[in-house]
């Protein structure tokens, strides 16, 4: 997982390679992102790995994602080796998992919903008047 200090912009494209510089994921993802979340069979444990950003990506794509594309250099690099489940990184580098548990962005979450369950049917209908109830 890779968490960036800003914002990057829709298109800000994300290539990661294994040590022989064979393509493992390509992606210019469609909307602005600060964290990324990359998970593919190819990743392997213990196996050495750079991911790339802000380069340009040439190929057919589908949503962004392309399965097999060239790449030239971007404005970021980083060298890592993956070491279990999840590795974190940011643009130095590898670096711990965040201590609050987010992931960076907005926040997000359940805000208001609270003593609500979206899945409860009867929370989800309307009065007459038009309001939840």
């Amino acid at each position: 997982m890779m968490t960036f200090t800003e914002f990057q912009e829709a298109g800000t494209t994300m290539y990661v390679e294994d040590s022989n510089g064979e393509q493992v994921f390509a992606i210019a993802p469609e909307k602005q992102y600060q964290t990324i979340l990359i998970s593919t069979p190819e990743l392997q444990n213990e196996q050495t790995y750079t991911l790339s950003s802000g380069g340009v990506l040439t190929g057919e794509n589908r949503d962004g994602v392309y399965n097999t594309a060239e790449y030239k250099a971007g404005s970021q690099s980083v060298e890592y080796t993956l070491s279990g489940v999840m590795t974190y990184l940011d643009e130095s580098g590898v670096t711990e998992a965040p201590a609050n548990g987010r992931f960076g962005g907005n926040g997000g979450g359940r805000s208001g919903m609270e003593e609500r369950n979206p899945f409860n049917a009867d929370q989800n209908t309307q009065t007459e008047a038009g309001q939840d109830q």
